[in-house]
């Protein structure tokens, strides 16, 4: 028994003489908590009120990390897309962290100068002219670096498309479009300006070519340095094939026509076309092609373009008078005594009708005369007609009976043969007004 004592009381001594002997590292007040830590509120260890052991020497976990049982990185290396960017351009960056199974590979992005180039989500972008170094650090402060230089790119070449091979026309009034393209596709300046050597041929905007007149000119695209590209244009006139000539072959005197003349092809360059009538006292045309007819006759109408011209022939035709009606005045009954006189009117129907004029005469003018203006006038006995007709052939007639001065009226017949006349020139009136 005593010697299980003496036993016991040696371990004791080593153990207090061990603990009298350790360094101040290994000291610590309180409980290992569920982090494996210890807390110290003493700061017995010198390392702080909270440090770590777990069969090492006391020690703390910068960021969490354990120096003895986790591995950190030892190198951080940079791989952008490019080191040098125009203003206003980006390109990607990566970091890879060494050695791979480091306890962290993320890592902290700053650039030198922001004013310069910028750096976020892994995207440089150039903000302007200069250099700035682009840093990854890793939580141990471990760092890598690319440099990135910004400065203006400028065009290398212009080409041009939307021009054919060979000759490239442009008919006068009409237009051609036509690109330009700068390479590199990343220059900083895109603008194009572009110019044409004799804008009396040809002019262009933003690459419209517009025909002007026959001829040739050098449309040139140009970039800000002056790296260009050329092509040839030539303008050319479309030439009329043939003219055709829309409107009636018939018109009514006094009325007028429009007529039209089409030139072919469409896009003819001149299509204005000169009118002229062959008689202008038949028809007139207008510079506007509008055909005015001024008298009775056929008439050659042309349409003259600068190369081509065609012919049409118009009849202009009259208005016929269809009818013609013979009036008188109140008291005339068909009978005049000699030298006795009576007004005869003649009015003609359509009232439009192209010659209205009426001409009068008799049978016989020994008998009775009649004057222009249509006033009877008896000369002797007998039976007479008269007549009122028109130049385009109509004609109108009434009979009349012409009694001696001594041989008066009794009722509806004449004394000593006279009743027969007054009969038939009464008739005639009637049927001239029943219109039969």
């Amino acid at each position: 028994m005593r010697g299980k004592l003496k036993k016991i009381a040696s371990i004791l001594c080593a153990l207090v003489i061990l603990a009298c002997c350790s360094p101040a590292g290994y000291a610590h007040s309180g409980r290992t908590d569920g982090q494996g830590g210890h807390r110290d509120n003493r700061n017995a260890s010198g390392l702080g009120s909270y440090h770590y052991h777990h069969g090492y020497s006391a020690h703390l976990h910068p960021n969490g990390y354990c120096p003895y049982t986790d591995v950190f990185p030892s190198r951080v290396s940079i791989s952008a897309g490019k080191t040098t960017l125009g203003y206003g351009e980006e390109c990607s960056v990566s970091a890879a962290v060494s050695p791979a199974n480091s306890c962290s590979t993320s890592v902290t992005w700053k650039s030198s100068d922001e004013n310069v180039a910028r750096v976020s989500n892994g995207t440089i972008k150039a903000v302007g002219y200069g250099t700035a170094t682009i840093t990854a650090t890793s939580f141990n402060g471990k760092a890598g670096s690319v440099r990135i230089t910004v400065k203006e790119i400028t065009a290398e070449s212009v080409t041009l498309s939307g021009i054919d091979e060979g000759a490239n026309t442009v008919p006068i009034g009409e237009s051609k479009q036509i690109s330009a393209k700068i390479l590199p596709e990343n220059v900083d300046n895109k603008t194009i300006t572009w110019t044409s050597s004799d804008n009396a041929v040809a002019t262009v905007k933003d690459g419209r070519i517009q025909g002007v007149a026959a001829g040739t000119a050098i449309i040139t695209a140009a970039a800000s340095n002056g790296v260009s590209a050329q092509v040839e244009i030539s303008v050319q006139e479309i030439v009329a094939e043939k003219i055709e000539i829309e409107g009636p072959d018939e018109v009514v005197i006094g009325d007028e026509a429009q007529l039209q003349a089409i030139v072919s092809p469409s896009n003819t360059t001149y299509p204005e076309v000169i009118w002229t009538s062959s008689d202008a006292n038949i028809a007139e045309v207008s510079p506007e092609g509008m055909l005015t007819t001024v008298g009775v006759g056929e008439v050659t109408i042309s349409a003259t373009q600068k190369d081509v011209q065609a012919e049409i022939t118009v009849r202009v035709k009259s208005i016929p008078v269809e009818k013609i009606e013979i009036t008188t005045d109140g008291e005339f009954d068909g009978a005049l005594t000699e030298e006795e006189t009576t007004q005869l009117t003649a009015t003609v129907s359509p009232a439009n009708a192209t010659y209205p004029d009426i001409t009068w005469a008799t049978s016989d003018e020994s008998i009775a005369v009649i004057s222009e203006d249509g006033v009877l006038t008896a000369v002797s006995k007998g039976d007479v007609t008269v007549y009122a007709r028109t130049v385009d052939g109509a004609e109108e007639s009434i009979d009349v009976h012409v009694r001696s001065k001594g041989n008066p009226v009794v009722g509806a017949g004449v004394l000593c043969g006279g009743g027969y006349g007054v009969y038939k020139a009464t008739q005639s009136i009637r049927r001239k007004k029943q219109g039969i």
